[in-house]
């Protein structure tokens, strides 16, 4: 409906996809006409409407910023732009079946990075096929095989061996929480010694059973005592082990939002609360610990302690400073 559409481009692009190719035309003629299509966009436009008469010429210019719209039509010209400088929300497009298997595996690592993805999305590419090179996205691929083999054999030497391996790559694609996801409970599970023992207790500690595993485990230091506690939410008695320790360490034993966050939730402006203490928390990341405890003494105080211990244990083991 020509009220819907959002720009004069949309309009021609949906009577194109609808099959009606000659109002698309007269629309892009009457669009430039009326000032409503710019040059770009009728080059791009007019390429996607009738390519024979562009044989030969170079593509249009790449537009900035690009448009979803615009995506699709390069795509459809045969001239795809890739999506890893776009925003996060343009890596869905890469997995579709037209896209390569490498393109589709760092367009999923990307969206299971930010969490909007289930994990079961990494481990089905993951395990689609044999790595097809080495490096980068091909040495996670070969690394995760061999361990996602070990666990469905039950092996828990063969686990022993490549749990350090694809922890190292999970942590540089930096999608520990989904592999967490996906075996932090079946880790727990296995007698593991060693360095892959320490692994297994933090890949439990990230996935949604924390509290249980961190419960039945017997730490084998300081620190994983203190990370068991953050688990459990209860670290009275604990020692931090590090300078984020001792930032979060308030939030468990008095506490405490602080005086502007208080305020808000006396306005009874508990979604700008959560979002300020959320932004509090985030600037940990950064280096600057002061209002961390601020906000995570703002979840337990209405009722998302579940989240404030995630967010502590992920400020804990997860390396995203620097």
């Amino acid at each position: 409906h020509p009220n819907l559409s959002p720009t004069f481009p949309a309009r021609i692009f949906c009577l194109a996809r609808s099959g009606d190719w000659n109002a698309a035309a007269l629309s892009l003629r009457t669009g430039v006409a009326l000032g409503r299509v710019t040059a770009d966009e009728e080059a791009l436009i007019g390429r996607f409407l009738d390519p024979d008469l562009y044989e030969g010429e170079p593509p249009p210019p790449v537009p900035s910023p690009v448009t979803p719209l615009e995506w699709r039509m390069f795509e459809a010209i045969g001239e795809p732009l890739p999506t890893a400088t776009l925003p996060v929300a343009f890596a869905h497009a890469e997995l579709g079946a037209n896209a390569g298997w490498k393109s589709q595996l760092d367009a999923a690592e990307r969206l299971e990075r930010v969490g909007v993805v289930a994990p079961n999305l990494i481990l089905g590419l993951y395990t689609e096929r044999k790595a097809a090179a080495s490096g980068g996205v091909w040495d996670r691929v070969a690394a995760f095989q061999a361990f996602d083999k070990a666990m469905t054999e039950s092996d828990a030497t063969a686990v022993e061996q490549a749990l350090p391996v694809v922890w190292t790559g999970m942590t540089e694609a930096e999608i520990e929480v989904p592999f967490a996801i996906l075996y932090g409970s079946a880790l727990s599970k296995l007698p593991l010694t060693g360095d892959a023992a320490r692994i297994a207790f933090e890949v439990g500690l990230l996935s949604p059973d924390a509290a249980g595993i961190a419960a039945a485990h017997k730490p084998a230091d300081l620190r994983e005592a203190f990370l068991g506690g953050l688990a459990r939410g209860e670290i009275r008695g604990l020692v931090p082990p590090d300078s984020m320790g001792r930032a979060i360490a308030p939030a468990f034993l008095s506490p405490d939002p602080g005086p502007e966050l208080t305020a808000l939730l006396e306005q009874d402006r508990l979604g700008e609360a959560v979002l300020a203490a959320i932004g509090r928390i985030s600037t940990a990341l950064h280096g600057d610990q002061r209002g961390v405890a601020q906000g995570l003494s703002l979840l337990q105080h209405v009722g998302l302690d579940r989240a404030a211990r995630q967010a502590a244990l992920e400020l804990m083991l997860l390396e995203r400073r620097g």
